[in-house]
């Protein structure tokens, strides 16, 4: 059984970057008020990532039915933690 690395946030890297994504403008930012109500103890996975110009738009989620996007810079993207997950198995 293979396993996948997956990039993830904290509540505390997830405020950070979002607040860096407002104060340079960037496109994809959330509500920090949303920010605020997460619950400390969560890891919010990153599910999908686009390339652009400067930076990396990232999809992630905050529950398992809500997809959000950040964009960050490449630096910040690569710092992110990961985690190792086991695919699942099929029957």
């Amino acid at each position: 059984m293979a396993n996948h690395q997956i990039k993830y946030f904290d509540k505390a890297s997830l405020t950070k970057l979002n607040n860096y994504a407002i104060k340079h403008e960037l496109n994809r930012t959330l509500e920090p008020k949303a920010i605020k109500a997460l619950s400390d103890e969560l890891l919010f996975p990153i599910v999908q990532t686009f390339e652009q110009d400067s930076f990396v738009r990232t999809a992630l989620l905050l529950n398992q039915s809500e997809r959000v996007w950040l964009d960050m810079s490449w630096e910040d993207y690569f710092a992110l933690p990961i985690m190792e997950i086991e695919e699942p198995t099929l029957h």
